[in-house]
């Protein structure tokens, strides 16, 4: 069970059924302060879903996983008629999101199978941006949240056998996350700590996916995530969230430490973020940001014009305005994991 707690003190409960004699699990469950809508479909398996949205008006979340070993966790608050569409299935493990609010937040989610290239931006009026990048043969495992007001950035990337995952948020608070995630067993605790105070934990682990996540109403603004890397090294003074490696045979919670004031940081010598992570992160304010890899993709026939847009259509209005009008090409990748940037 999912409790999520906002502003007002809405709790969203996520409940596991089964219906239809087919070992279908089923969470559909929402309450907000108006007219919060939640479906919920998880066709698999063993497949694990957990989706929580909460908005004060109209917000629609519906979520397909179609999969024999994808996990996907995802959560999007908004304050006015998000809608989220999120599609994966298994073997081609195509997958399709798109989030359109009524202050034209864009959210497009693709991934493709072998390569497993996952591009996601969005943009809104409020200038929030989220680019997901996943490279994976395996089963595919997405932890993504965005909340914020204001000015708030995300980038993840996750690239195939080592597993390296680059997260960075950047919000009207200038709060700032990275997070690199090396590991087979695929421990990784994300938070997104908006203007609303509101924290988001989520931990998700590989082979048995145990996902666990909790919010928290006018708390201390934390991100708190945990990994296998070293410490980052802090160039400076100013407020930074730093983490520990996890001990044998142990796991530890990182602490906010006190380091440098950009938002440009990097802990090591990988190449998961030094693309064009950290040029970003402070100009998320341009216009520029929404669609930059979103424009010319290859995938849109089969991404959004599969069988699973009968009942997809039936939701908002604006919802399929964004399904498939940009087309991403995900091969220039705009953000070059190749590319590599010397320490500072």
């Amino acid at each position: 069970m999912l409790v999520f707690k906002r502003k007002h003190k809405v709790r969203l409960k996520l409940v596991f059924k089964r219906k239809h004699k087919v070992r279908l699990k089923l969470v559909s469950s929402a309450v907000s302060e108006t007219k919060t809508y939640l479906r919920v479909r998880v066709r698999s398996s063993s497949a694990k879903l957990a989706c929580s949205s909460v908005s004060e008006i109209k917000t629609y979340l519906r979520v397909r996983l179609r999969s024999s070993s994808a996990k996907l966790a995802c959560s999007a608050v908004s304050e006015t008629k998000t809608y989220l569409r999120v599609r994966l299935r298994s073997s081609s493990a195509k997958l399709a999101c798109s989030s359109v609010s009524e202050t034209k937040t864009y959210l497009r989610v693709r991934l493709r199978s072998s390569s497993a290239k996952l591009a996601c931006s969005s943009v809104s009026e409020t200038k929030t941006y989220l680019r997901v990048r996943v490279r994976s043969s395996s089963s595919a495992k997405l932890v993504s949240s965005a909340v914020s007001e204001t000015k708030t950035y995300l980038r993840v990337r996750l690239r195939s056998s080592s597993a390296k995952l680059a997260c960075s948020a950047a919000s009207e608070t200038k709060t700032y996350l990275r997070v690199r995630l090396r590991s087979s067993s695929a421990k990784l605790a994300c938070s997104a700590v908006s203007e609303t105070k509101t924290y988001l934990r989520v931990r998700l682990r590989s082979s048995s996916a145990k996902l666990a996540c909790s919010g928290k109403s006018r708390g201390e603004s934390r991100l708190m995530y945990m990994l296998h890397s070293r410490a980052p090294r802090c160039p400076g003074a100013g407020s930074w969230v730093g983490w520990s490696p996890p001990r044998s045979g142990g796991q530890r919670w990182a602490s906010v430490q006190s380091c440098g004031p950009g938002l440009e940081h990097d802990d090591d010598d990988d190449d998961d973020d030094d693309d064009d992570d950290d040029d970003d992160d402070d100009d998320d304010d341009d216009d520029d940001d929404d669609d930059d890899d979103d424009d010319d993709d290859d995938d849109d026939d089969d991404d959004d014009n599969d069988d699973d847009d009968d009942d997809d259509d039936d939701d908002d209005d604006d919802d399929d305005d964004d399904d498939d009008d940009d087309d991403d090409d995900d091969d220039d990748d705009d953000d070059d994991d190749g590319a590599s940037r010397t320490q500072p």
